[in-house]
């Protein structure tokens, strides 16, 4: 996996450079696909660690649907609601959350399977990048252990 494209970018209402992670997968994009659309599977994969995954409210992977989803963050409750934009199986997948924060999810066959990418825009400022970077980074090896 690669981690954040672009150089750090300054506080101070910065123009924030976006969190970009490439997976590769031994398996079909309709199966990495399934992996984000089927909540019985993302609940299995979905978060910042093994002991640290989304429960999901309410996740209705459709353009307009709604994102509902909290986690328990160092001791903290932390809760996020958004929205689908885009979904086009099996190989797109946009949603907006916390505000200004849209998180794309792009996925590409290959000849070993699927290469899937995520990119999320619109951190605030502070260590977001570190903490997104690591989230995603766990669960996209969560996810990777699941499809095998």
């Amino acid at each position: 996996m690669s981690g954040p494209a672009g150089p750090g970018a300054e506080d101070g209402g910065a123009t924030r450079p976006p969190v970009r992670l490439t997976a590769e997968y031994a398996a079909t994009p309709d199966r990495v696909f399934a992996a984000w659309t089927d909540v019985d599977v993302l609940s299995k994969w979905f978060g910042c660690d093994t002991d640290m995954l989304w429960s999901v409210h309410r996740w209705e992977p459709v353009a307009g649907g709604e994102i509902h989803v909290s986690l328990d963050f160092d001791g903290v409750p932390y809760e996020v609601k958004g929205r689908f934009a885009v979904v086009e199986p099996p190989h797109r997948l946009q949603y907006h959350w916390e505000g200004t924060q849209v998180v794309t999810v792009t996925i590409e066959a290959t000849d070993a399977g699927s290469r899937m990418t995520v990119e999320q825009t619109g951190l605030p400022s502070g260590d977001m990048d570190q903490i997104v970077t690591e989230g995603w980074t766990a669960g996209m090896s969560q996810l990777g252990q699941l499809l095998r």
